[in-house]
């Protein structure tokens, strides 16, 4: 079954899909195992993704992996019996997943895994038996070329099926991975049109757009997924894969300082605004400010944050010179309030705000209303502060 094309061939084009698979699927996660083993943040390279072992020393690994790879099949391959020349590629099919899926799974997974192997390599020992004796010496031209086909497809699939990060992970280290190489435009693209998200993404895509939007953090800020537990996610978590991926140095020094012992996030948040707005020009955006109203807002306190507003933006207040969500609030909050303490107007907000208004009182089942005011009012403060928990 597998001597219709030349050995070399089949090593060949497994060699391509492996290059494929750690170079283009899982090279984020390469890279995150190559920080493990080095003890700080690597270098992000999809095609030659390098582990350095010193300074001037790079092994690039989105090459030699799949020669690795391929010959520890090439070897197992001429070692077993030639019915057992599948068992070898499926075998060394289970390490590479193995290898990219092993920080992130349990006992359950590797279990799964064996088994899954061991059914792939035994239906194709029995598959290549029957279609010796089915086709015999002379075979025509699909029959040389079909089962190598099906054979590399299945192995594919099974990487690829198998591969344990999820797609949360992937986010994030793409995400990380392109704030280290001060690519902001390829970090905004990474899980554009996903829904999906995390504490860590969530904290890393505010970090980017507080430090690469043109009008800070809340000019887009709810327009991406928001995770659950309110604002303490907007901070890094502090566990060891952040200071793998991207420190939570890097957070605290745009911050303008480090949370102290005890500190509530938002005492510290709260701290770091005063800070920031002692020290900026002319009502500049800084992320110290933005990060402490930002993290009001989620945490749905309105009227502490038309207050804190009046202290650190009195100008653009009567400027109108706001942010998106800014003043999406502030609009929001002087609709609502009898005797607000900021009285804020803008005319085509205000319109949007009575167009929503109006929607929801068409839908008295709450969970159509959700669906439809999530569909088209989803990206507004308004939706959030009502809807969302």
């Amino acid at each position: 079954m597998f001597h219709v094309i030349s050995p070399i061939m089949l090593r060949f084009i497994y060699a391509l899909i492996l290059l494929l698979f750690f170079a283009k699927a899982q090279s984020d996660v390469i890279t995150y195992i190559w920080s493990m083993l080095l003890g700080h943040p690597a270098q992000h390279w999809p095609w030659l993704n390098g582990l350095w072992l010193s300074d001037h020393c790079p092994c690039p690994s989105g090459l030699w992996l799949p020669a690795l790879f391929t010959a520890i099949a090439s070897w197992l391959s001429r070692k077993l019996h030639p019915n057992g020349h599948p068992v070898a590629y499926v075998f060394t099919s289970f390490l590479v997943v193995s290898l990219v899926s092993f920080p992130f799974v349990s006992v359950w997974w590797w279990v799964a895994a064996v088994l899954i192997a061991l059914c792939i390599a035994l239906l194709l020992v029995l598959w290549r038996k029957r279609l010796l004796r089915q086709w015999g010496s002379q075979r025509s031209l699909w029959q040389n070329f079909m089962p190598p086909t099906v054979f590399l497809l299945v192995l594919g699939l099974y990487m690829g099926g198998m591969a344990a990060a999820p797609d949360t992970v992937h986010y994030e280290l793409r995400t990380a991975a392109a704030l280290h190489a001060q690519h902001p435009h390829r970090a905004y693209k990474v899980g554009k049109k996903s829904l999906s998200t995390s504490p860590r993404l969530f904290a890393l895509r505010c970090y980017l757009m507080a430090t690469t939007g043109k009008h800070g953090l809340a000019d887009s800020f709810f327009q991406q997924p928001l995770p659950y537990g309110g604002s303490k996610n907007l901070l890094f978590p502090t566990d060891y894969r952040q200071t793998l991926i991207f420190p939570p140095s890097e957070l605290y020094a745009q911050l303008g300082a480090s949370p102290r012992s005890g500190e509530s996030h938002l005492a510290y948040l709260q701290r770091c605004a005063k800070s920031a707005a002692a020290q900026r020009k002319s009502e500049a955006y800084t992320p110290g400010v933005d990060y402490y109203l930002c993290a009001l807002l989620m945490d749905k306190r309105i009227d502490l944050f038309a207050r804190e507003m009046t202290a650190f933006y009195p100008q653009r207040i009567r400027s109108h010179l706001l942010p998106r969500y800014y003043a999406e609030a502030l609009v929001y909050y002087t609709r609502t309030r009898t005797r607000p303490c900021v009285i804020y107007h803008d005319a085509a907000i205000e319109a949007n705000l009575r167009d929503y208004a109006e929607m929801a009182a068409k839908y008295p089942d709450w969970r159509v209303r959700y669906n439809m005011m999530r569909r088209s009012y989803g990206e507004t403060y308004w939706f959030w502060h009502e809807y969302e928990k």
